[in-house]
């Protein structure tokens, strides 16, 4: 009795609503005023045609009429005898109650929720949750996406990303939910894990604890790839090339789908592009290399000789890399349009990345539309296709302005074209100065120390080389028809050099022909030098730079127009 009495004491607005609904809480308040509530005690109470019977917590109180939740007479009552109880100030009884609750302040009722939400087992919030939420929580905390969380009586959660209110009240069970369910539904359970988290009762490690294991490897299956591996590999090494014949491709291509079939993603990467390379051998192309050939068998051999002895699972995996990228839940990103590029991978694969900057971040992150050549180079259709069922031609893609809500990127911030991530498009790219500033470059040696002294002995991803370049000066360009690569060097204004080169293709040969227009007008002094944005790598002690996008001007005013390349 006593603990019912304190609780009825201690109710608010907030706890009731939590309880049941706004609605109904401001209805019972509206009729509360013009209806009569007769009662002796607190089992028999008498609220218009219904009989309520109020229990501690309140959330099992009972109520006579056809509804099945808490009802607007149970409101009422409560409403009712809290505020009977609060004027009766000449009992014992609630003398005693008033002591207690005065020393309660609002900081307390928190405790008190605060304490339960603390205390809730771990297992069983993991316990409702679907594998693939339980992920996105983790994908969020570690990308700092949190939910809205405000504590009075109740604890709310607001998890936008699935437009959910969650209340937690105590206890647990009467909390409520939007998606409407009784029972601990995987939002209630979210809610419960985002607070843990914020008040760091847990950490990203515990959580992560309760995923699935990955699946080991087949040992038999992986050492007999491996030194299968080896010997064709030995083969050609001790055959040498010029007693090759067409058929190492055929060769090359059979082992690249063992390697598939024994979950050996990197080397059937591998085989293909050795098959690329045998190729372009027959080919007599100008782009084969007898040196980048020989690297890659030795380098091969080296890796199925570790592969074939190593017990270590972190290694193995290490080695054999994964067919399909992992993705992990980063939730929501306003993206800016940069640029596109087209590709040709040597491990069989063409398509188009596009360059997108986060606006809050202003961090790089690319979405890359891939299709596999490997099977059949006759009938490939070269189909280029908008991701998120945005409505939009692809040529404006590279351009648009996109709110990404649900976002998946893998570590190096590749997007995933999920189903889940829902997109809405607002105008055209907004690049300015401020955006591209943590990227952008007029002292060429400030890059070179930035992106590759500070990272020696490191291979860089594609993100991590991504640049916008300003030169002051530049030199005419030329054409190097043996090697077949367009070469301009460009100086900065302590006259650094920085070779741009872009190597001939049938798709490249529209970012030369731009090239050289621009030329003709810097030259005719038509244009200034403008900023380019594009990839910056290191070769024999040079730094390299490959262009994606150029500009109209310096990225100096607030808004600039973006040409891809």
């Amino acid at each position: 009795m006593k603990e019912l009495e304190q609780l009825l004491l201690t109710v608010d607005d907030d706890y009731l609503i939590g309880l049941t609904n706004k609605g109904t809480v401001k209805r019972a308040r509206k009729d509360l005023e013009k209806t009569e509530i007769l009662y002796t005690n607190y089992e028999n109470i008498k609220v218009e045609e219904a009989v309520v019977s109020l229990a501690a917590p309140l959330g099992e109180s009972k109520c006579s009429c056809p509804s099945r939740s808490i009802c607007k007479h149970i409101i009422m009552a409560i409403l009712k005898i809290a505020e009977d109880k609060k004027k009766d100030k000449d009992t014992k009884e609630q003398k005693e109650v008033k002591e207690v609750i005065e020393k309660k302040d609002e900081k307390k009722e928190v405790a008190t929720i605060e304490t339960m939400l603390l205390q809730f087992p771990i297992e069983k919030a993991v316990k409702a949750l679907k594998k693939k939420s339980l992920e996105k929580i983790i994908g969020f905390l570690k990308h700092e996406n949190f939910p809205e969380i405000e504590e009075t009586s109740v604890v709310t959660v607001v998890l936008k990303e699935d437009n959910i209110k969650v209340k937690l009240l105590e206890p647990i069970e009467h909390s409520s939910c939007s998606c409407h369910k009784k029972e601990l539904c995987e939002h209630k359970a979210a809610a419960i894990l985002y607070y843990k988290f914020k008040k760091k009762a847990i950490t990203i490690k515990e959580l992560q604890a309760f995923l699935p294991e990955e699946k080991e490897f087949d040992s038999s299956i992986r050492k007999d790839t491996a030194k299968h591996i080896e010997e064709v590999i030995r083969h050609h090494l001790s055959s040498g090339l010029s007693r090759m014949s067409f058929s190492v491709m055929d060769e090359m291509e059979r082992f690249a789908i063992i390697c598939h079939n024994a979950g050996l993603a990197d080397f059937e990467r591998d085989f293909r592009k050795l098959r690329e390379e045998y190729e372009l051998y027959f080919k007599r192309s100008s782009a084969f290399s007898i040196e980048e050939l020989m690297e890659s068998l030795v380098f091969l051999y080296q890796k199925a000789n570790v592969l074939a002895k190593t017990e270590d699972s972190d290694k193995i995996r290490t080695l054999t890399g994964e067919f399909h990228s992992e993705y992990e839940y980063i939730g929501e990103l306003t993206l800016s349009g940069v640029g596109e590029r087209h590709f040709h991978s040597k491990t069989g694969y063409e398509g188009e990345i596009y360059y997108f900057l986060e606006e809050t971040t202003k961090e790089w992150y690319t979405f890359t539309n891939a299709r596999p050549i490997f099977y059949d180079r006759a009938h490939y259709v070269n189909k280029k296709t908008v991701p998120w069922n945005l409505h939009m031609l692809i040529n404006q893609f590279s351009e648009a302005r996109i709110k990404l809500k649900n976002a998946k990127a893998t570590n190096d911030h590749r997007l995933s074209s999920s189903m889940e991530t829902k997109a809405e498009p607002f105008g055209k790219s907004i690049l300015n100065y401020e955006l591209a500033k943590p990227h952008y470059y007029e002292d060429f040696e400030v890059m070179f120390q930035e992106k590759f002294e500070k990272n020696f002995g490191k291979e860089l991803s594609e993100k991590d080389r991504l640049v916008f370049v300003q030169a002051d000066t530049w030199e005419r360009p030329t054409f190097d028809e043996i090697r077949q690569y367009f070469s301009m060097k460009l100086f900065d204004k302590k006259n650094h050099v920085l070779f741009m080169e872009v190597k001939y293709s049938k798709e490249e040969k529209y970012t030369i022909r731009y090239l050289e227009r621009l030329v003709k007008y810097l030259e005719k002094k038509e244009l200034e030098f403008s900023c380019f944005m594009g990839l910056v790598s290191l070769e024999h002690g040079f730094m390299k730079f490959y262009p994606i996008a150029n500009f109209l001007s310096r990225l100096q005013e607030n808004v600039e127009e973006t040409i891809d390349v």
